[in-house]
């Protein structure tokens, strides 16, 4: 994991309280703010037994904005958009 990943991760006091970090066996890191569930996923419309709010690679003033509850593979697909937009943005910086 680079540094600019590492800081998409970074919590203050009051956010680590409610996070908890997972490595999942893929070795990357999840920060999540509750217990896995079962439900209709926000992202696919199904009906999953792995829904969780889940931190996303992002860092919006709106902190609620960066979170996202959906069932894993719809939190996978997310994660991937915004690594892509992050390389793109990475790449226009001279990165």
């Amino acid at each position: 994991m680079n540094q600019s990943e590492l800081e998409t991760f970074d919590l203050d006091e009051e956010q680590r309280k409610i996070a908890e970090v997972t490595l999942i066996s893929s070795g990357k890191i999840v920060i999540v703010s509750d217990e896995v569930h079962t439900g209709v996923c926000l992202g696919c419309g199904l009906e999953r037994d792995d829904i969780q709010t889940r931190r996303l690679n992002t860092r919006y003033h709106e902190e609620s904005s960066n979170w996202l509850e959906s069932c894993f593979d719809c939190y996978e697909q997310t994660i991937d958009y915004y690594n892509g937009l992050w390389a793109e943005y990475r790449s226009s910086q001279g990165y």
